[in-house]
């Protein structure tokens, strides 16, 4: 497994999720300190921000399925991702960080989906029977960056301010650039006439639309801890903020046995079936974050969204590229954008229960998606299903020609 690539592959991982890490934990608490937004400008800014990025990532995707260079895709968008971060450094004004974050941020988006469509070409072709701890095991270098980066972010805010942080998260992007070149290229083939045939749409195909809709419910949830949270300690608990960083610190070091386990098991027990089981963990995270805010409870709390967190990630990326074997790149830009929509909700929803509510009531309506989630699965077949489907839709294409024969 530590193969000189596959190093290099983990290590583009972890630096990539370190120059998010320094980032977006702090993004709400920069809106609202450094320029003065209010709850609902701070929802509208990062909806604005997820909806730019997943139309611009999903384009992206499509040109990467196209055969266009995932390695220099990669690069641009981690450019792009560092130009917008001195943007925010430079300024604070809410509409140029907002054009910032139009313009650049979204080109930004793309990064991780292609690194993982990267990763995932380098597992089926290299690695095979491995290839899904491999995978697992880039998602595990992400955490490792984010046992790392929020606490470090939230002690630089603190004691040398914003600025600091997100420089950052500048120089952790450049070096991934860095290390990119350096990986093998996978590019996309030309498709077969047989191989179209065989494409269903997304959004005609029932259950990857169910499934694609589990996955906007829960990572909505998800995504509203990681934005509602650092408000939470600071405004309602009237603790340090520094706290937000060890608890989302704590969450990311303890996903890090669980994404290997999923790994490893996910085949052998379902992939399916294991995403109930980080479901539940994420309804008693909710639960438990209603009924206490002591601090050792929520630090303890942490093991059940270290389990949410690591078993939808993981596992939920390997079943859509299951899914969609001809079009990887699409798929894992899909399921990339159904993360980025969720916060794109999550967002809004933070924002109208923040301004009208209170951030506690936040975790209330995350339960609720959660169990959303859970009846969206409910509605999704199994994958081995679907490929029959393909195969079924892709026989029905060719009778027509052999009777003309």
């Amino acid at each position: 497994m530590f193969h000189p690539i596959r190093l290099l592959y983990l290590t583009a991982s972890f630096f990539c999720g370190l120059s998010f890490a320094f980032m977006f934990p702090l993004i709400s608490l920069y809106l609202v300190e450094e320029l003065g937004a209010s709850p609902l400008e701070m929802g509208l800014f990062l909806a604005i921000q997820v909806l730019t990025g997943v139309l611009v990532s999903t384009k992206i995707g499509k040109y990467s399925d196209a055969g266009w260079s995932r390695k220099h895709i990669i690069a641009v968008s981690q450019l792009s991702f560092a130009a917008a971060l001195l943007v925010f450094i430079f300024t604070r004004n809410y509409y140029a960080a907002l054009a910032a974050s139009v313009f650049l941020m979204s080109i930004g988006s793309a990064t991780l989906p292609q690194m993982f469509t990267l990763g995932r070409f380098y597992s089926d072709n290299v690695i095979k029977s491995n290839g899904d701890l491999f995978m697992s095991l880039l998602r595990a270098a992400i955490a490792v960056a984010w046992v790392i980066g929020p606490p470090l972010a939230f002690m630089i805010k603190d004691h040398l301010g914003f600025s600091y942080a997100f420089t950052m998260a500048i120089i952790a992007a450049l070096i991934m650039v860095g290390i990119v070149f350096f990986l093998p290229e996978y590019r996309a083939n030309a498709t077969t006439p047989e191989q179209q045939t065989r494409r269903l749409k997304w959004h005609r195909t029932p259950s990857i639309f169910f499934y694609l809709l589990a996955c906007l419910f829960m990572f909505s949830a998800s995504y509203m801890y990681n934005t509602t949270i650092p408000l939470y300690i600071t405004k309602e608990l009237l603790l340090s903020s520094q706290w937000a960083g060890y608890l989302m610190g704590t969450a990311a070091f303890l996903e890090i046995p669980f994404m290997i386990l999923a790994g490893i098991y996910g085949a052998r027990l379902g992939y399916k079936r294991l995403l109930y089981v980080g479901l539940f963990s994420g309804l008693v995270f909710y639960a438990g974050l209603l009924m206490s805010n002591n601090l050792v409870i929520l630090m303890a709390l942490q093991l059940f969204n270290g389990i949410f967190i690591a078993i939808i990630s993981t596992l939920g990326m390997i079943l859509i590229q299951d899914m969609m074997k001809h079009e990887m790149g699409s798929a894992t830009t899909l399921f990339n954008s159904a993360q980025m929509l969720s916060a794109l909700v999550g967002s809004l929803l933070v924002g109208v229960t923040a301004q009208f509510i209170s951030y506690y009531a936040v975790f209330v309506v995350a339960i609720v998606l959660i169990v959303l989630a859970m009846l969206s699965l409910l509605m999704m077949r199994d994958v081995a299903a679907i490929k029959t489907d393909q195969l079924s839709a892709s026989n029905s294409t060719r009778k027509p020609l052999m009777g003309a024969i």
